[in-house]
């Protein structure tokens, strides 16, 4: 082992590798770098958030903290004094990631990280993830003028694929596999760049692809989905499996590169079906007499221009929304600022009579707020009140089954300070849903109730997501201090950045939530460098949001490339 490498940490983020894939892939002999490393060290499936977000798994996982207390909870956050919602981005953090206790002593290179943007200025390189709004961006890369020497040499860099726009047409399926696998060989070719510019002790590089093929190529995968065809799942049914197995090539590759570090693999949660339950909920809610809709549906783009946003705005997002490409989408959203996010908002939440409604969500998120009296604008729900409606929700979901099968559709139903804990847990949902990810539902119907929502038709507009997300993601690690061929057992993800400073011989801040994965070290090593818990904390001081409309606009129209809005 050389000198040189044995202390070094690189760590893989493939976003929202599925452990149920993954493990029957390697079992199959298709994933051999990953069994290598499973042999040759310690795997075990990864716990994440709650929620199963991106946004608050990957802030997890830098800061060894529960969302209540760094604050991010999803790709929005709630502005109460209206009932609006705006973009969060790494300002938002109110807690340190592992790289900023580290990289005042050693250089590190974070590349891709969600909620990494405006980028930090550490010891080594940052390139800010999906809440960048773009490559030329001010805060996207630390230091200035670094990302563009990388395009110069390495050519076009890119934050996600971008696929939605490719998807809604059946013959761009194939350009939509093209466009994977190039995303994740450019990322690979810079990250080989700064790999080889940087005398680097910690590099942490995500992976998007991973996560972005189970949305959009899930239905090609899976018989058990609506919208499956023998005929398509020809073409393209080992799309999945191709993108795994380019994860496992692309790691390949890197370590031949780096012999004798230590290597941590993480994904921040799994893959699995879109039961599309969240898009259930309005509705259910509305059956239940708790949220009073002014019409029977959401608004539409002629309401909106009647309700003072114009026809002019109307036509826009009508015509916009359903035709435009993403950069097409963007350039009209720079001609026209802020008009297209404020008839987007209006159209989540619009057609709602607040006076008469207890309870809303927006259709696209797994949350519910009590429309509460004191707190919301136009809340009508008094304090006293809250609990017993929160708990009448929750039942009457824990009870709730598939209209058509019968079969239970809720996985878990989670009051915030149940979930949570901290002090910004004031800025997460009143109750969240997690739905089983088993199969797409069908309806709402609960037992004993007269409120049954009727069977839905679905429509699957091409580009819509047909996969989603599964709460127990991946841990693998192999190193000089790691086990050999060992299962981990209720890893969690916040436990990884405790793991990581350990790694390093750091002391583990009192307040982290997370805890050193000693399992995954061996006796030897433990013996002589047992973990140290401090009595510190590693709170963020507060950071400007850079946020402009424009940029906004930009990550609006990237989530919903991605399938999240």
């Amino acid at each position: 082992m050389s000198e040189t490498n044995k202390n070094k940490l690189l760590i893989l983020g493939f976003d929202g590798t599925s452990p149920d894939l993954l493990e029957n892939w390697v079992k199959e002999g298709k994933l051999p770098t990953i069994k290598r490393l499973m042999d040759e060290g310690v795997y075990g499936t990864l716990r994440s958030v709650p929620t199963m977000s991106s946004t608050p798994a990957w802030t997890s996982f830098s800061t060894g903290k529960n969302p209540g207390k760094h604050g991010i909870f999803g790709f929005t956050e709630r502005n109460f004094d209206s009932y609006g919602f705006g973009y969060v981005n790494g300002a938002h953090r109110r807690a340190k990631a592992f790289w900023e206790m580290l990289c005042g002593k050693r250089t590190g290179c974070i590349v891709n990280v969600p909620m990494t943007y405006p980028v930090q200025e550490i010891n080594g390189c940052m390139i800010a993830g999906l809440d960048a709004p773009g490559v030329d961006s001010e805060y996207v890369c630390h230091p200035r003028g670094l990302l563009q020497e990388m395009i110069a040499e390495n050519g076009e860099y890119r934050i996600t694929a971008n696929l939605t726009h490719v998807l809604r047409s059946e013959a761009r399926w194939q350009e939509g596999v093209d466009r994977l696998f190039d995303s994740m060989e450019k990322r690979y070719r810079h990250t080989l760049y700064l790999m080889e510019k940087y005398d680097w002790d910690l590099f942490t590089v995500v992976f998007g692809e991973t996560d972005n093929v189970h949305h959009f190529y899930w239905r090609f995968f899976d018989p058990t989905h609506p919208q499956y065809d023998a005929r398509e799942a020809e073409r393209f049914g080992d799309t999945i499996l191709k993108v795994y197995q380019r994860m496992d090539d692309i790691t390949r590759r890197l370590l031949e590169r780096n012999p004798d570090v230590t290597v941590m693999m993480v994904s921040d949660h799994g893959g699995a079906i879109n039961p599309r339950g969240s898009q259930l909920l309005g509705d259910w809610l509305a059956d239940l007499g708790l949220m009073q809709r002014e019409s029977r549906s959401w608004a539409s783009p002629g309401q909106l221009a009647r309700r003072g946003f114009g026809a002019v705005a109307g036509t826009i997002y009508g015509l916009a929304n359903k035709h435009l490409s993403s950069t097409a989408k963007l350039k009209l959203a720079r001609r026209f600022p802020g008009v297209l996010g404020a008839v987007e908002s209006a159209m989540k939440l619009g057609g709602i009579d607040w006076q008469k409604t207890r309870a809303f969500c927006d259709g696209a998120m797994d949350d519910i707020w009590i429309n509460l009296g004191g707190r919301d604008p136009m809340g009508i729900v008094p304090e006293s009140d809250y609990d017993r409606l929160c708990d009448y929700i929750c039942s009457e979901l824990e009870r709730a089954v598939d209209a058509v099968t019968g079969k239970p559709i809720v996985d878990e139903v989670f009051r915030r300070n149940d979930a949570y804990e901290g002090e910004q847990v004031k800025k997460a949902a009143d109750i969240s849903v997690r739905w089983r990810t088993d199969a797409v539902i069908n309806g709402i119907r609960t037992p004993g109730s007269s409120t049954a929502l009727k069977p839905v038709k679905w429509d699957w507009p091409l580009g819509m997501p047909t996969g989603g997300h599964q709460l127990n993601g991946i841990f693998i690690a192999a190193g000089p201090a790691i086990r050999k061929g060992q299962m981990l057992k209720d890893a969690r993800i916040i436990d990884v950045a405790p793991t990581i400073l350990y790694h390093f011989e750091e002391e583990i801040p009192g307040d982290f939530d997370g805890r050193v994965l000693e399992g995954a070290f061996d006796d030897d090593h433990l013996n002589a460098n047992p973990p140290r818990y401090g009595a510190g904390t590693a709170a963020e001081v507060e950071r400007e949001d850079v946020y402009s409309e424009e940029d906004s606009e930009i990550i609006e129209q990237r989530l919903k490339d991605l399938g999240y809005l």
